[in-house]
């Protein structure tokens, strides 16, 4: 359970670097639609989720 916290940890701290990076991307890059943005959060969501249970 410990170990499982402590990578939950892990990842939330990574989740916060993707959301920083995400709204950097989007500042930079304002051709990016809600559409595409949407996509890219949830492929983004979908890689640390997997990440999340295969090492869990």
């Amino acid at each position: 359970h410990l170990y499982t916290q402590y990578n939950f940890s892990i990842f939330y701290t990574l989740h916060q670097h993707i959301k920083y990076f995400y709204y950097k991307l989007k500042q930079s890059s304002p051709r990016i639609n809600s559409t595409g943005g949407n996509q890219l959060e949830f492929a983004y969501l979908f890689v640390l989720a997997t990440l999340i249970y295969t090492t869990a």
